[in-house]
């Protein structure tokens, strides 16, 4: 997908014209700044490969409960990635991943987004049992936590599809020659289905972080054509809202941290890129294309992400560094470096915007990706060292392949649509 289409393009003029917004002025680009293609291509192909290569080196982890094995992300990796569907490595991730229950909001996020990708149509009752759990997994003041298995996702029922309309069927599935890899025509949604919230957690909150993969879950939900609970949004949006806070170090500014956060902490750039973005969605679900242009709090955290943007750390001293040993692994300066870029990614497709402040967050990142990239395909090896997860390599080239191929749509170019419901 050409990144500069005429969408990005309105969408970035819409930005400027808005009072809010904050000015994105570029200098002349220095010759030679872009990358050729055919070296991001390369890249690309040679993550995918580590990944197939060593797929069997992810362990799963145990994160306040039940395990995580990470197979949605890397599942999204590899099909954003262009690999296909039918390849023994994707098809045995894809049929774990559907055998197993619902037990934890990243890999039930993900897993929404994988489905909603490969065809939202065909796996629409997975993905209503995927939002099902989302719902049903929202925290008591609106954010999500790593969650638990719902009752309720069991007593879904499946639907049939409107009488007289075909589910595409695995021919939807076949690539087609015209595009590029990794990119598919989506089916249109031939039935809309509302969810309903069965449950509040008892928690009182949860974390920036999960709730940022909530949203990205409950987004796919939503162009697969499940109509989500307007307190569910509501609700998280408020959350999100109250998490802005002032940077100590540049005054007038402000952005997100990993929880509702007081002195000393401050924003950094992976909870105020993927806060943000989170807005940008809900805006967009709520009140329509564009409405992200009239709030405040998204403008504000673009105001932040353009004053302190850098594709070579993660901008902003994070939340863990006031709360964990200098020597845990988690303040090791790449440990959220490829998460934060995956995160930068989807806030520049979800907005259109191709510059935070002086700087081109594409091709600046892609740069320091193929430069960095290591002999075997992979990205952030030293950290894999820990031997705790055995997957952190894989997340990151994981991570970094997404950001690379630009893997987030624009919030219109894959709008539901019910053609079996008259038009209002």
């Amino acid at each position: 997908m050409t990144f500069r289409t005429v969408l990005a393009g309105a969408l970035a003029l819409a930005l400027l014209g808005t009072a809010a917004a904050a000015p994105q002025a570029k200098p002349p680009r220095k010759k030679g700044e872009e990358l050729p293609q055919a070296k991001v291509d390369a890249a690309i192909q040679n993550g995918i490969q580590y990944l197939w290569k060593n797929i069997d080196e992810l362990k799963p982890v145990t994160i306040h409960g039940p395990t995580e094995t990470g197979d949605e992300l890397l599942l999204l990796a590899l099909l954003r990635g262009g690999l296909r569907e039918t390849d023994p490595v994707f098809q045995k991730l894809f049929n774990g991943m559907m055998e197993r229950k619902l037990l934890k909001t990243y890999s039930v996020s993900l897993q929404a987004m994988v489905l909603e990708e490969l065809d939202r149509v065909k796996y629409q009752y997975r993905i209503l049992q995927c939002a099902q759990f989302l719902v049903d997994n929202q925290c008591k003041y609106g954010e999500f936590g790593y969650g638990d298995a719902s009752p309720f996702v069991e007593t879904l029922t499946p639907t049939t599809s409107p009488k007289g309309a075909a589910t595409p069927s695995g021919s939807a599935l076949k690539k087609d020659a015209k595009l590029p890899p990794g990119e598919r025509k989506k089916p249109a949604v031939l039935r809309r289905i509302p969810v309903e919230q069965k449950r509040i957690r008892g928690d009182d909150t949860g974390d920036f972080s999960c709730t940022q993969y909530a949203i990205l879950g409950l987004r796919a939900c939503h162009d697969a054509g499940i109509i989500l609970p307007e307190q569910v949004l509501s609700l998280a949006m408020s959350r999100l809202r109250r998490g802005r806070i002032p940077d100590p170090s540049a005054p007038g500014l402000s952005g997100f941290c990993y929880f509702l956060c007081q002195a000393p902490h401050a924003p950094y750039g992976s909870m105020t890129a993927g806060s943000v973005g989170s807005l940008v969605i809900l805006d967009h679900i709520k009140d329509g294309p564009l409405s992200w242009q009239r709030d405040v709090d998204v403008q504000e955290g673009l105001k932040w992400m353009g004053a302190k943007f850098t594709a070579k750390e993660v901008p902003g001293p994070h939340h863990f560094t006031h709360v964990l040993d200098k020597n845990h692994p988690c303040n090791t300066p790449q440990w959220f470096f490829y998460y934060y870029l995956y995160a930068v990614e989807r806030l520049g497709m979800l907005t259109g915007i191709d510059a935070f402040g002086p700087h081109d967050w594409y091709p600046e990142g892609a740069r320091v990706l193929v430069e960095t990239q290591a002999a075997d395909g992979s990205w952030g090896g030293p950290i894999a060292a820990r031997g705790e997860r055995g997957g952190d390599t894989l997340f990151n080239t994981a991570w970094a392949i997404l950001f690379l191929r630009r893997a987030t749509r624009p919030l219109i170019d894959v709008a539901s649509e019910d053609r079996m419901l008259p038009k209002k």
